[in-house]
């Protein structure tokens, strides 16, 4: 599914000065960042990742960039990044190189069945180091196995997301109120046969009674495959750019 609305979205992010974030004048790096979508290794304590820097990002050296976190799932595990490409934002930006977030996508290793936050967080640290990044708009996404590590990682670190995606996704809703000033926004098909939409809708009933304001969109006539819906849709995107965290911090 296309969404001609998605190349637009650079255009209205420049447009736009409420979505804007601009730091005070400073000198142009010494060395530019190389824009496009990059792969790199693990690097301490971490997982291997693409990074995305969109183009334009050397056109303005006091603008500071949004960043989406991406986490893929069960079946894009391995040693190669290509597989990473195939769903969500990484394919989108193959695309529309000008994606108007800096983005994040690891890898999990076939040895490993899910996300670590440990992990997660090294590896953030590392990809954003030098980089212009807004700290305070990190947004964290993931389908399947992605969108369970997306509520863990939530659960673990809540003062570092500015705003939260899962999609077609479940998780502990014993521990889901450490996310309830988390915006989320959930997606799930409503006849999901891999991870149960029931299971979805447990965690955003879970985290409303804890004083959260979730949305959550149920695809009909939909299984496993929610994702695709989801991320063709400019609107998350849009809402992603309108949520601003309050900390900077772990």
């Amino acid at each position: 599914m296309k969404n001609p609305c998605l190349p637009l979205l650079g255009a209205l992010v420049l447009a736009t000065p409420a979505l804007a974030h601009r730091a005070p004048a400073a000198a142009p790096p010494v060395a530019q960042v190389q824009e496009g979508q990059f792969g790199h290794p693990a690097p301490s304590g971490g997982y291997p990742y693409l990074l995305h820097i969109p183009a334009g990002y050397n056109a303005d050296a006091s603008a500071h960039w949004p960043v989406i976190v991406f986490l893929h799932g069960k079946g894009e595990r391995g040693s190669d990044l290509n597989p990473v490409r195939v769903h969500g934002p990484p394919k989108l930006v193959g695309s529309d190189p000008a994606f108007p977030f800096i983005l994040l996508s690891p890898q999990v290793p076939v040895s490993e069945e899910g996300w670590d936050p440990a992990k997660l967080d090294a590896t953030l640290d590392a990809a954003l180091e030098g980089l212009r990044a807004d700290r305070r708009r990190i947004y964290l996404t993931g389908l399947s196995m992605g969108g369970i590590g997306t509520w863990a990682w939530a659960i673990a670190r809540p003062h570092l997301f500015a705003a939260i995606a899962p999609v077609a996704a479940r998780g502990d809703p014993s521990a889901v109120c450490a996310t309830s000033a988390i915006p989320t926004w959930a997606f799930h098909g409503d006849n999901d046969p891999i991870v149960s939409t029931q299971g979805g809708i447990a965690m955003v009933e879970a985290q409303r009674a804890c004083g959260g304001d979730p949305r959550l969109t149920i695809y009909p006539d939909t299984g496993h495959a929610s994702w695709e819906a989801a991320y063709a849709d400019a609107a998350l995107y849009l809402w992603f750019l309108h949520q601003r965290s309050r900390s900077t911090g772990r």
